[in-house]
């Protein structure tokens, strides 16, 4: 005897501390090599052969948090000018 319907969706478990940080640092530029570091010690992902996570690899993990990671430049004249970083953004939803 079933203690319940195995044809529903799993869903992933999802860790609050980590939580809390992604969405509190949504749409907030960063300097990508910190934002892996700050994901990363969490402990909730580990390091591949002591390799830094690109971005493709962090997505895959932030999925089932509802965000993903976007790289874009400041074009902005000034100090920062064409510098690169990465965004937080929450997917959508409802397609």
């Amino acid at each position: 005897m079933l203690l319940f319907d195995l044809r529903q969706p799993i869903k992933a478990y999802q860790f609050k501390d980590l939580e809390e940080w992604l969405y509190a640092h949504l749409n907030q530029p960063m300097n990508p090599e910190k934002m892996t570091a700050e994901i990363m010690e969490f402990g909730y992902i580990e390091r591949y052969y002591d390799r830094m996570t690109g971005q493709v690899k962090l997505n895959d993990w932030l999925q089932g948090y509802g965000v993903k990671t976007v790289s874009d430049r400041d074009r902005k004249r000034g100090e920062k000018y064409k510098k690169m970083y990465w965004k937080l953004i929450e997917l959508r939803q409802n397609l």
